[in-house]
């Protein structure tokens, strides 16, 4: 069923965030608190949760200035009480069909003592498996991830977690995480090429 889990994703160019409209996919802009179409939570099994934000965030030299996309993104705050190891973790809460994803989004990782921002997928009763780690300065902007291949089933969850650095210049930020379907194909096609007609030429920073 996954013969094609080695091919690359196809990388979106635009997304048409307005319609929400994402055949059997998935996505997380940040901009309510409540997203119909999100499927990431705090997970209960960190040190700290991830916050929602808009602006800057609270500490100098660290954290973005604005959203990726929108007006909100997500970040982990790394000032006091926070200390090096202390991890926040979103998981998914969508129990997922059984088939191949792509997984894109954006992040951003400021500061002189950033820590990690690792991708991974964990089944039930198996070790969590990391499909791609992030570790320090990455940059005073927004980058987009390569997207990831992402193996699915109703038993599989997806984990994204920051881990705190040496010091509170270490935000990390995330924002417009998609999931979506490896492959689509009639109207779905179409859908899926409407969907992707926005994001990607209107929020370059």
């Amino acid at each position: 069923m996954f013969s094609d889990i080695n091919m690359r994703c196809q990388e979106p160019t635009t997304v048409n965030c307005g319609s929400r409209a994402i055949p059997d996919g998935y996505m997380c802009d940040f901009e309510t608190t409540a997203e119909p179409d999100c499927f990431l939570e705090n997970s209960k099994s960190d040190i700290f949760d991830w916050t929602r934000k808009t602006g800057s965030t609270g500490s100098s030299n660290t954290g973005p200035s604005s959203a990726y996309h929108g007006r909100f993104y997500t970040y982990i705050e790394t000032s006091s009480p926070r200390k090096l190891g202390d991890n926040a973790i979103l998981e998914s809460k969508a129990t997922f069909q059984e088939r191949l994803y792509c997984l894109y989004l954006f992040y951003h990782m400021h500061g002189s003592h950033v820590g990690n921002l690792t991708i991974k997928t964990k089944e039930i009763f198996n070790n969590p498996v990391v499909l791609k780690q992030l570790s320090g300065e990455q940059g005073n902007k927004w980058k987009k991830m390569s997207s990831l291949n992402v193996r699915l089933n109703g038993y599989t969850k997806i984990l994204i977690e920051a881990t705190r650095g040496s010091s509170y210049e270490g935000d990390i930020s995330i924002d417009l995480v998609m999931l979506l379907p490896r492959k689509v194909s009639g109207q779905r096609a179409n859908n899926f090429s409407s969907l992707i007609t926005s994001i990607f030429q209107n929020n370059v920073k």
